[in-house]
This record gives C-alpha cells, sequence and structure tokens, in this order.
C-alpha cells in the first residue's frame, strides 16, 4: 500500500511540488498516521471500501396485532349494549379506519405486483416493508381507540345509576296514560289495538311502543280481573231498582244484598200479582231460581 502512494503521488505531482509537500511540518505525521491505519487493517481501509446497507423496517408479529385487535372488539360488545352514542361513534369511526388501512395496503401491493424490474428479493422486501407500514398503523389505531374507549367507560354511569334511570323510564306521562285510556274505552268491545295503532298512541302521548304494549296488556288484566265485581254491582243496581218499583217509596231503600233479597222476598210473599202453587207457595222454579239469585249476591 506504501509503494501505490508513493507512486501515485510521483504520478501526479511534480517533484518540485513534492518537495514542497514534504517539507510542510504536517506531512511526516499524515503518512504515520496512514501508514499505521494500513498496517492494522486489511490491504484495503475497511472505512473506504464499506457500504452502507439499507436500513430494514422492524417486522410486527400479527398475532400481536391480531390479539389487540380482538381485545378492543370484546371491549366494545360489552359496552354496546349501554346504548351510549359515543361509543357507537367510536366502533363506526374504528372500523371505517381499519378498512381506509386495508384499502391502502392492497392498493400498495398491486402497484408492487405491476413492477417487473424487481428481482426476487427485492419484491419481497419491498412487500415486507408494505405490510409493517400498514400493521404499525393498525396497531397506532387499535391503542388510540382502546385508550378513547376506556375514557368513556369511565364517564358512563354505573350499573346501579343505569337501573334507576330505567325505573324511571318506566314512569308514563298523564298524558299518555290519558290517551290510551280515551281509546280503551271507546273500543271496550275489543281493547286490541294493532300496530299501526300502537305506535300513533305512542306518538300522540309521547311514549316509546314497548310502553303501550306494557299498558294494553296490563288494562286488560285488570279489566277481567274487575269484571265479575262489575257485574255484582249491575245485578244490585237493578235488584234495588225492582225493590222500588214493586214497593213503591214506603220502604226504605236497601242497600246490601241480604236486605235487597229479604225485601223481594217479602214482596214476593205479600204480593197476589205472583204465581202460586197449590201449596200456596211460590213455585219450584222461582224459588230455584231466587236461590241461585241468591248465591251469586253473596259471593
Amino acid at each position: 500500500m506504501a509503494a501505490i502512494l508513493r507512486s501515485s503521488v510521483k504520478a501526479e505531482v511534480s517533484d518540485f511540488d513534492f518537495v514542497r509537500l514534504t517539507s510542510n511540518p504536517y506531512f511526516g505525521a499524515l503518512r504515520d498516521t496512514l501508514m499505521s491505519d494500513v498496517q492494522q487493517t486489511a490491504s484495503i481501509p475497511v472505512s473506504l471500501m464499506k457500504v452502507e446497507e439499507p436500513q430494514q423496517e422492524t417486522s410486527l408479529d400479527p398475532n400481536i396485532v391480531a390479539i389487540q385487535e380482538a381485545n378492543l372488539m370484546s371491549d366494545f360488545q360489552q359496552v354496546m349494549p349501554s346504548g351510549n352514542q359515543k361509543v357507537v361513534e367510536l366502533h363506526e369511526f374504528y372500523n371505517k379506519q381499519c378498512s381506509s388501512i386495508e384499502n391502502e395496503r392492497n392498493e400498495a401491493i398491486q402497484d408492487l405486483k405491476e413492477n417487473n424490474m424487481l428481482s426476487v428479493s427485492q419484491y419481497q422486501r419491498e412487500l415486507n416493508r408494505i405490510h409493517v407500514h400498514h400493521d404499525q398503523q393498525r396497531m397506532h389505531l387499535t391503542n388510540r381507540v382502546t385508550a378513547s374507549l376506556e375514557l368513556l367507560k369511565i364517564s358512563m354511569p354505573s350499573n346501579r345509576e343505569v337501573s334507576s334511570s330505567k325505573v324511571k323510564g318506566r314512569q308514563l306521562s298523564s298524558r299518555g296514560i290519558e290517551v290510551m285510556t280515551d281509546w280503551y274505552e271507546k273500543h271496550i268491545d275489543h281493547p286490541y289495538p294493532t300496530d299501526e295503532e300502537k305506535q300513533a298512541l305512542a306518538n300522540l302521548g309521547g311514549l316509546s311502543l314497548s310502553q303501550v304494549k306494557a299498558w294494553f296488556a296490563n288494562k286488560r288484566n285488570r279489566t277481567n280481573n274487575t269484571k265479575p265485581k262489575k257485574q255484582k254491582i249491575q245485578v244490585e243496581k237493578r235488584l234495588i231498582s225492582i225493590c222500588s218499583e214493586l214497593s213503591g217509596n214506603n220502604r226504605p231503600q236497601p242497600r246490601l244484598y241480604g236486605d235487597i233479597i229479604k225485601q223481594l222476598s217479602d214482596i214476593v210473599q205479600t204480593s197476589h200479582a205472583f204465581l202460586r202453587g197449590p201449596t200456596g207457595l211460590l213455585s219450584d222454579s222461582y224459588n230455584s231460581s231466587g236461590d241461585e239469585l241468591e248465591q251469586f249476591c253473596s259471593d
């Protein structure tokens, strides 16, 4: 190497210039440094021949990305039933961004396939770079959305607060009750509104469709349970009316079922207008029906 340096200097620099160069006080130090580097390394200095290799991007384990995304989707499934609008919007944003990243990945791969100037190794290196880049984007997106979802979960009401709000939400407004009661009384013979009528009642009374359905079901049950009582009241009124017609205003109006039956019996026994049997008593058929009436009224 020293011989090469000397011959190069002699070929390119004239004797006069070489003399001037060697007379420089730094010439000796520079020569010693070069000679030391040549002797301590290979035949050619490594610092002059080393070529920097292209830096490769760190690859990501696809399993890690998949696990993070699966955990995020599991969190979404736990929170989504609450119906929180911000959670719904965040879920839609995440799905939209994931689709956008995958579209960009597919476009980049398609462009790479159309490039016929690359060798197999170059193609594989570029393909790996594309996957690494888009996997990093998905991981970054997943981390951001996970953090946002955690903040939303903290700000959401607890289960106890949600239950309390649901109880309050079951309260029906007076307007809604009035609307449904009015419809029910007008259709008492068949109190079964159609789906369209239920929706109209819900809109008119400011109610939900489920509230309307529940109210009508409960109303029909209550009506069926109280129907025998109403029938007994109607019978009572009718019997009192009969007593008043037969006795006139001479007797006080009875109030209890037993008094009503006794007064009717007295009227029948003292009146010649009723048919009597050979024994002077009412016929068996009338007595039988009277017993049944008394039994009904005593229920």
